[in-house]
């Protein structure tokens, strides 16, 4: 798995690709401010507003809201997730699962990032 995130202007960048072949990019834009505020994960026509709460020092990132084109759909029907990111040592550490009741998780994965200079 590899994981590239970098900020534009338009938000923060996070791609993902998996096995060398599947490739998933979102983008997280904020909404307000900490801690009534939230985030906008978006991806093609897909939205996401995300609550964030501190735990520990890092961050654990709450569904609260969902958008597919111009249709918004209770959290309820959002899949189950679970998502962090903390500092580990010097190392921006993340982890992320994904899963629906009664099938269980379907995507799993985490890290801790290495600097790329980009060279």
């Amino acid at each position: 798995m590899r994981v590239s995130i970098y900020s534009t202007k338009a938000g923060l960048h996070w791609d993902r690709t998996f096995n060398e072949t599947s490739t998933f990019a979102s983008t997280f834009t904020p909404a307000g401010r900490y801690p009534s505020g939230c985030w906008v994960e978006s991806s093609g026509r897909l939205r996401l507003k995300l609550a964030v709460s501190i735990v520990d020092g890092g961050w654990v990132w709450q569904p609260i809201g969902g958008r597919l084109g111009g249709i918004a759909f209770p959290v309820w029907l959002l899949p189950r997730t679970v998502a962090s990111k903390c500092i580990d040592n010097g190392r921006y550490q993340f982890k992320v699962e994904v899963s629906l009741p009664l099938l269980g998780t379907l995507l799993s994965y985490g890290g801790k990032l290495a600097l790329d200079s980009g060279t």
